[in-house]
């Protein structure tokens, strides 16, 4: 239950999403009637992404993104599941390295563990996001390596 808190905490919280989440299903249903376009902006600056990067882990286009943003368009489901798993995989960074900035960082610098490569850039995948999740298992239980 705290986890899906933390969750909605890094999207925005229940202002921006609209609703109140506290359940996963609550989570699953405002992912199904999609995010609006300021719990991306907001996911974004958290983490400090940059437009490229962002539009390569959540949408098809920076096209699609900027008519959203300019008419105030929700995400659709899987732009906002997308943004779901970004925001879940922050949420578990900030909870094992326990600062905002670490978990930042982390995200953004090559991994031992994943093969060399980046954190966010494996993360466009549920496969890449599921080792990223590993890794900060790893790194909670004191496993380095």
């Amino acid at each position: 239950m705290e986890a899906i808190l933390r969750i909605c905490e890094v999207l925005g919280g229940d202002r921006v999403l609209g609703r109140k989440i506290r359940s996963p299903f609550d989570l699953d249903e405002a992912v199904k009637h999609g995010f609006p376009f300021s719990a991306f902006e907001r996911v974004c600056t958290k983490i400090a992404l940059s437009g490229a990067e962002a539009i390569e882990l959540i949408a098809s286009s920076s096209r699609t993104m900027a008519r959203r943003k300019a008419r105030h368009q929700r995400l659709n489901a899987v732009e906002s599941d997308r943004l779901a798993r970004l925001a879940r995989i922050y949420a578990r960074a900030l909870d094992v390295l326990e600062d905002e900035e670490k978990a930042r960082s982390w995200l953004h610098k090559p991994n031992r563990s994943l093969g060399g490569r980046v954190p966010l850039k494996v993360m466009d995948t549920d496969i890449g996001a599921l080792e990223v999740e590993r890794v900060l298992g790893r790194l909670e239980h004191g496993i380095f390596g």
